[in-house]
């Protein structure tokens, strides 16, 4: 089973955006380290939730400490699932089939009301993620900022 594409058609269902707006979230992906990143960004690209495929909870940890650097990372916010081939609709495949980690941005002990908090975004030009001030109306990364 090719998981790269197994996970990015599996997963790809938008959501809701939590903590930013009512708007859906569609799904970015990316592949990191042989793992799928998969960040769910709504249209203000606020990332509501930051999901790690294949993965273990220190690997997103380490990621988001270093990509949203100035938000408090509360370990306690990750969460971790085991998906099986059952649950996934898998016929023929028994046991594991992967862990998936993931973080809610302003969820449970990470949660933050103030509206000049520092928020983890995702640039509208070259979709990395990039930290800044939850209402600033900036859309794009440092580095995307300069080159225009």
């Amino acid at each position: 089973m090719d998981i790269d594409n197994f996970v990015t058609e599996t997963f790809s269902a938008p959501s809701n955006c939590y903590g930013h707006c009512k708007e859906q979230t569609n799904p970015v992906f990316r592949k990191k380290d042989g793992s799928i990143l998969c960040f769910q960004a709504c249209p203000g690209r606020y990332v509501s939730r930051v999901i790690f495929y294949n993965a273990g909870p220190e690997d997103l940890i380490s990621y988001l400490k270093d990509a949203a650097r100035g938000i408090e990372i509360k370990e306690r916010d990750v969460r971790v699932a085991t998906r099986y081939g059952w649950d996934l609709g898998l016929k023929g495949v028994s046991g594991k089939v992967m862990r998936v980690s993931y973080w809610t941005q302003n969820y449970g002990a990470s949660k933050v009301s103030n509206e000049n908090r520092r928020a983890l975004f995702l640039c509208s030009r070259c979709e990395s993620p990039f930290v800044k001030e939850f209402n600033s109306i900036a859309s794009t990364c440092e580095r995307c900022s300069r080159m225009q």
